[in-house]
């Protein structure tokens, strides 16, 4: 990565880090990258795309492309917190039954998707799928899921200790509402406990689950 002053901005600094350089002929090279640009508390960035030729000896930009660039502190942020950490496969069990779960990042790093099986003994009982991303909006991470039997819910996560949890609120086919804080303490590497409280049917409080 190279960074340098820019003139006449008040000491504003770019930073271009460079991701990969093709050899397109002896004398063009393509370009691919990203460039940050800080000025005070601010630090735009964009990816970009340049075409340099060789002319006299010396490489110039022949073509230039610039987009914005996600912003990192959003949903992209989340993939090195602990809330992240269960990407891949996960597996729930207890009285006979089996939750499993497989998250992945949708294409653009913005969304998270998970498809959810419950199966009590060998049967599947219930299917589900859920979708997780930023609301510029509200400026929270924000959750929608939907299951086989016509129930959804709407979810809003924040941060407790080191995970991130929803709160969600379900309507069930049936026309009963539930609610619900959920939490997925991390106790080892590969291990997290479900807990779920404040949660209530139909306006109604419930106990609390662990799992």
């Amino acid at each position: 990565m190279s960074a340098r002053l820019l003139p006449k901005n008040n000491g504003a600094k770019l930073a271009i880090a460079l991701d990969s350089v093709r050899l397109l002929s002896p004398d063009v090279v393509l370009e691919t990258g990203s460039t940050t640009v800080t000025a005070k508390d601010v630090k735009p960035m964009a990816r970009f795309i340049r075409r340099l030729r060789q002319e006299d000896g010396k490489w110039k930009i022949s073509q230039l492309v610039e987009t914005p660039q996600p912003d990192v502190t959003r949903m992209n942020g989340c993939r090195s917190s602990d809330g992240w950490s269960a990407i891949g496969r996960m597996q729930t069990k207890g009285d006979n039954l089996t939750v499993r779960s497989k998250y992945v990042w949708a294409r653009g790093g913005n969304f998270l998707t998970r498809n959810v099986t419950v199966k009590r003994g060998a049967e599947t009982t219930l299917e589900g799928w859920q979708i997780i991303g930023w609301d510029p909006i509200e400026g929270c991470i924000r959750s929608w899921t939907f299951d086989d039997e016509g129930g959804f819910s709407e979810g809003r996560w924040t941060r407790r200790g080191q995970s991130l949890a929803p709160s969600e609120n379900w309507c069930h086919s049936g026309g009963s509402r539930t609610a619900a804080d959920n939490t997925f303490p991390k106790i080892s590497d590969d291990r997290f406990i479900w807990e779920s409280n404040n949660r209530s049917l139909d306006g109604l409080p419930q106990p609390g689950l662990e799992d």
